[in-house]
């Protein structure tokens, strides 16, 4: 099977590259070693090098498998410059290109080598299934691609550049083993350059982004978007990539127009339009099927809702279109425009209700219908503080979240003229559960943000009522907290909005400095709003029943009114009598974080007796020995006569006039906490 299949294969592309190129028109002439071929690697899929100008170069090569497969050719340009593709082949092998002048003669062939890719490199380019929208064109929809990909491997930690005209479209670092990196800047027939580089090592490679492989089959098959065709058109246009050629669609014309249009005639029987696409400039085949059409005059009518503004869908070009309710009364009518597409406008739809459109070609009888029902959709409102948008709809087993670009706007044409259409990006697509409610979860979006949910089924998609994003969340206070105690002065921050402080408005940035409680609201533009109350202390909590450096003789209770209260380090309860003799420390912290600190003695103990020197008649003097710091008291019988202090050295001297002799002198002493020795009597000498 596979060598029928090659020998097919081979036979068609040798008849199709035959039949659709002039050769007549060639002017060149045969000549011995004129075809010179680049260095070609292992990771190279296209060979490139100079031979004649405008002339045909071919190779016939083998797979994987090692069969011949396929013939592939290019053209090469005014200057002789040839690339072809080749497909991928091992190192250490060779292939052959041949040069064919106008007649098909042989001019001269060239052997290549294929030279083992420097780091290990391996690259290809494919299709998968995931797919990537483009914009349509003129009148179009969004078409759908397959994303192109390029699969390699390097050796660890290569950089890998990959480049379409000159320009750095992805890079990537090599994990040593294969990858897989989504490019959908690459489109089918771009010319790929990769470089792969690792220390001193640099090295580009060659590939060309074709649906055809190395395994001689056609890879995923490329959307090729057309005008609405029926039995009652007389031409279609079909849109096609505008960077390539193409061969086939009834028309000897090669180049596309710049606009990547071109309009064939259509006699109503012919549905298979051949097609072959090539590159630009040396018209490497890439793409090759034919193009089925459907020739129904039916209208095909999109899915509609019963808030939907327009009724719209494809019928044959330039006919008029009626759109009627059940009881046949008109609802609106509008004509296709020149690829089909019609948007009749209507004012209301009955949900659940059936809907008649008609079409017809003015001035013939020609004419046709069909039938659909307006489905029952909603969309519930959206805040910036949900996560999930929810509704309901009677259609759609899959649904797509879209966010709305309204800032890229690209320009589209309508029915009715020039209109704008929005570009999108998808948040996330969903399978939907059997009933008509949903419950998307598309996190938390941004106020303001333009939501949209695209229901599809059966190949069909119906998109629900944009949705602006409710600005539903509170301004943002900062600098001060609800039910915040300050001990300083506070700037209020706020994201958003106006403010006001205790009913007055509030310049932004101002120091609120007033003592007490403050109330400060925000509203936002839409009314959101947000409150907060804070109070601002500054003054320092007030102690009573001991003073600072306070020297007591007695157990003391300090007294305060606010805050919490450590003697010593330790935790004091409010009442708690003090009874510890010795030096103290007494700190009271209010809540707003404003002290006070009170150090005071506790002395409850009586100094030791003074002692009293002999004292004489003749004596001016009173002197002795007593407790550091304390007063010494002198008294004869009830009537003090003199005090003094005891000196640093613990010594005392009172100046006293001359004492009859016998006389008894009392003398006791007094510490600096009122504390009272016992006395001691002396007798005059």
């Amino acid at each position: 099977m596979k060598k029928l299949r090659n020998f097919i294969i081979t036979f068609l592309l040798v008849f199709l590259f035959s039949s659709t190129f002039n050769f007549s028109t060639w002017k060149v002439h045969a000549q011995d070693n004129v075809t010179k071929v680049n260095h070609f690697y292992s990771a190279d899929t296209v060979v490139s090098g100079t031979t004649t100008p405008n002339t045909r170069v071919k190779y016939v090569g083998k797979n994987n498998y090692g069969e011949t497969y396929g013939v592939f050719s290019a053209v090469s340009n005014s200057d002789g410059i040839f690339k072809m593709y080749v497909g991928n082949h091992q190192a250490n092998t060779t292939f052959t290109i041949y040069t064919y002048d106008s007649t098909g003669d042989l001019i001269d062939s060239d052997e290549v080598f294929v030279l083992k890719a420097s780091l290990d490199a391996y690259f290809s380019i494919g299709f998968g299934n995931k797919m990537v929208e483009d914009q349509g064109e003129i009148g179009e929809t969004p078409i759908k691609r397959p994303m192109p990909s390029v699969y390699y491997t390097a050796s660890q930690d290569s950089k890998i550049e990959i480049m379409v005209n000159d320009k750095i479209i992805k890079t990537d670092k090599a994990g040593g083993g294969y990858r897989l990196l989504e490019c959908p800047e690459i489109h089918l027939g771009d010319f790929v350059q990769i470089r792969v580089s690792k220390g001193n090592v640099i090295k580009t490679y060659e590939l060309l982004a074709t649906s055809y492989d190395i395994y001689d089959k056609f890879m995923y098959v490329y959307p090729i978007s057309t005008s609405k065709v029926t039995s009652w058109s007389d031409s279609i246009r079909f849109y096609l990539p505008s960077n390539l050629k193409f061969s086939g669609l009834l028309t000897n014309t090669k180049n596309l127009l710049p606009s990547g249009v071109i309009k064939q005639s259509y006699d109503g029987n012919t549905t298979i339009f051949p097609l072959t696409l090539y590159d630009g400039e040396f018209e490497n085949v890439i793409y090759n099927r034919s193009i089925k059409l459907s020739t129904s005059p039916k209208p095909d009518i999109e899915p509609v809702s019963q808030i939907s503004k327009e009724v719209t869908g494809f019928a044959t070009e330039n006919s008029l279109i009626t759109v009627l309710d059940e009881q046949n009364t008109k609802l609106g009518e509008s004509l296709t425009n020149e690829n089909g597409r019609f948007a009749v406008p209507v004012n209301k739809l009955e949900p659940d209700s059936i809907i008649k459109v008609e079409t017809r070609i003015p001035n013939t009888d020609k004419y046709d219908y069909s039938y659909t029902s307006v489905e029952e959709v909603y969309v519930d409102d959206l805040s910036d503080n949900n996560d999930y948008i929810t509704g309901q709809s009677s259609f759609g087993k899959e649904a797509e979240v879209f966010l709305l670009d309204s800032n890229s706007m690209i320009k589209s044409l309508s029915v009715n003229g020039a209109t704008t259409k929005i570009s999108k990006k998808s948040i996330g697509k969903f399978t939907l559960n059997k009933g008509s409610m949903f419950k998307l979860y598309i996190g938390k979006q941004k106020a303001n943000s333009i939501i949209q949910v695209e229901l599809r089924e059966n190949g069909m998609s119906l998109s629900l009522p944009t949705k602006i994003v409710k600005d539903k969340t509170a301004p943002v206070i900062s600098g001060v907290k609800n039910n915040g105690l300050y001990k300083a002065d506070v700037i209020p921050l706020f994201n958003e909005g106006d403010a006001i402080i205790d009913g007055k408005i509030y310049v932004k940035g101002t120091k609120i400095t007033k003592e007490g409680h403050h109330k400060f609201i925000v509203k936002d533009s839409v009314g959101n709003t947000t409150t907060i109350v804070f109070r601002i202390d500054k003054t320092a909590p007030v102690i009573s029943g001991i003073k600072n450096n306070g020297l007591y003789k007695v157990n003391v209770i300090p007294v305060f009114h606010e805050g919490k209260a450590t003697i010593d380090g330790k935790t004091y309860v409010k009442g708690t009598k003090i009874t510890k003799e010795g030096h103290h420390k007494f700190i009271v912290k209010d809540n707003a974080g404003n002290s006070t600190t009170l150090l005071f003695t506790i002395d409850k103990t009586a100094p030791l007796t003074p002692t009293v020197n002999k004292i004489k008649s003749s004596s001016r003097s009173l002197s002795g020995k007593g407790e550091k710091g304390s007063e010494i008291y002198a008294y004869k019988g009830k009537v003090r006569f003199g005090h003094t202090s005891v000196n640093s050295k613990g010594t005392y001297s009172l100046k006293i006039s001359k004492q009859r002799k016998g006389v008894i002198l009392t003398v006791y002493a007094v510490d600096k906490a009122g504390n009272k020795s016992k006395s001691k009597n002396i007798k005059v000498g």
